[in-house]
């Protein structure tokens, strides 16, 4: 009889602590999402692009950062400028970043 109530005890325990496990609050992601801008392109002189991407961090206090651009050289077509596209960067590293947005391209006779 004492083993059968333990066993009950133990099961009660059991589903309280997976039932806390699964209310608890989701773990902070280590990304941070926000919008980037082309902000500058230049043809190159064998006939490919290069750009900047430029977006501005936020710190842990919400406050903005310097802004970072990220340069891309020997693209063989020209982004549009001043397109914004959204995107997100690494809290702890904000120059580690990934776009989620697609970059618009310049039709080629442009």
């Amino acid at each position: 009889m004492n083993r059968k109530i333990l066993l009950a005890a133990l099961a009660v325990i059991l589903l309280a602590v997976a039932g806390l496990w699964a209310l608890r609050a989701p773990s902070a992601t280590p990304w941070q999402e926000t919008q980037a801008e082309i902000s500058f392109v230049e043809r190159m002189d064998d006939g490919t692009y290069a750009y900047s991407l430029t977006y501005t961090p936020t710190g842990p206090d919400g406050r903005a950062l310097e802004p970072i651009s990220q340069h891309a050289f020997g693209v063989k077509q020209a982004p549009v400028l001043g397109q914004k596209i959204d995107m997100r960067y690494m809290r702890d590293e904000p120059v580690i970043f990934e776009l989620l947005g697609k970059i618009q391209w310049q039709a080629e006779s442009e």
